[in-house]
């Protein structure tokens, strides 16, 4: 205010009492001409600049190619999705008439939702992370749930996972038969309430044979290891529903001894859960290899970034064909376990191309 007032550093004062700065650059706003009716104006907009794309030499055959496969892969999972969620309903369909005792309704559901994942299946294709697409294994899931449920409910044993050739390994099968087993919780609710001690039990064999297995399984803090945990509510559950009847009049229960040895049929198929076991175990030694290897692959990655700042070239250079090197030498076993692409191998391929 005081420097506006009194026209300070090189400013004048105008006759109508207006200040000027004497530094001031002086104003290149265009001349307009304006009449009542017509405005005019005497400079010309400046054309856009010429886009640095245009003059880089840019790899853009590399990024066409990347959208086509992009483009391509997405097509044949949006395909696919729709199938997979006509074999989820199917599915869910099929649990629905199994409640309701309708076993011919619910092996046609069966039957549908395995013809709708051999379409996805096919949709899909070879690409590489199919096997563990979210929808494929969720409908894998749901379908195997399903099966395994009509399979007990016809023969009181558990679904072998021989039974179930589309499963991509255990990541699908446990899931499923995990699912199965929650489903029984409804199945005993209403067998309980008709006194139905004998379903009761063979539900009481099969889902404590089949905690006891994975319980020897060392699952990793995940969705895996989240579905195994709800097991226990299950036993739980079949635990508190036979006490309850056995406080009844007229209700006799048989020991577990006896009841499981009545019928003279395993519940389940030990051995292919040792297979599993073990095909886990060799999953995760693999995984602890790639990972240590990759923290070292990622911190070679950084330095040589931190070399590029300071100019010194022929060091990064070097770091990363050591880097290149030694990730090439991971590749048979990313190729072998798919699942072990994402994560810390994608971060330092991410790093390298960076």
């Amino acid at each position: 205010r005081q420097i506006y007032m009194k026209g300070g550093r090189g400013g004048k004062r105008g006759r109508d009492g207006s200040s000027t700065m004497g530094d001031a650059p002086a104003s290149k706003a265009p001349k307009i001409a304006s009449t009542s009716s017509t405005t005019y104006v005497s400079n010309l907009p400046n054309l856009p600049k010429t886009p640095l794309t245009t003059v880089l030499d840019l790899p853009t055959d590399a990024f066409d190619s990347i959208a086509a496969t992009y483009q391509s892969k997405q097509a044949r999972r949006d395909a696919a999705s729709r199938v997979l969620q006509a074999a989820v309903r199917d599915s869910t369909a099929s649990v629905y008439h199994l409640h309701r005792g309708d076993m011919a309704e619910a092996e046609k559901a069966i039957a549908a939702s395995l013809a709708s994942l051999k379409t996805a299946m096919e949709e899909l294709g070879d690409e590489e992370e199919g096997a563990r697409y979210g929808p494929l294994a969720g409908a894998m899931e749901a379908s195997i749930k399903a099966k395994a449920f009509a399979h007990f409910l016809s023969t009181g044993a558990l679904l072998q996972k021989s039974e179930v050739p589309f499963a991509h390994g255990y990541e699908e099968y446990i899931p499923g038969v995990i699912g199965f087993a929650n489903e029984l919780q409804r199945y005993v609710v209403k067998q309980g309430r008709e006194r139905d001690i004998t379903s009761l039990f063979a539900c009481k064999v099969l889902v404590e044979a089949l905690q006891a297995e994975l319980m020897m399984f060392d699952f990793r803090n995940g969705p895996m290891r989240h579905k195994f945990d709800s097991i226990k509510y299950v036993v739980r559950k079949l635990e508190d529903t036979i006490f309850e009847l056995s406080l009844q009049d007229g209700i006799e229960i048989p020991a577990s001894d006896a009841a499981a040895a009545e019928g003279g049929v395993a519940v389940l198929n030990v051995k292919e859960f040792e297979e599993m076991r073990a095909l886990m175990e060799e999953n995760d030694e693999k995984r602890e290899v790639v990972i240590k290897k990759c923290r070292d692959l990622q911190k070679s990655s950084k330095n040589s970034i931190y070399d590029l700042h300071r100019g010194n070239l022929q060091k990064a250079e070097e770091q990363l064909a050591v880097v290149k090197e030694m990730a090439e030498e991971l590749l048979p076993t990313i190729e072998e376990n798919k699942n072990l692409r994402g994560g810390a191998f994608s971060g330092v391929l991410e790093e390298y191309a960076e």
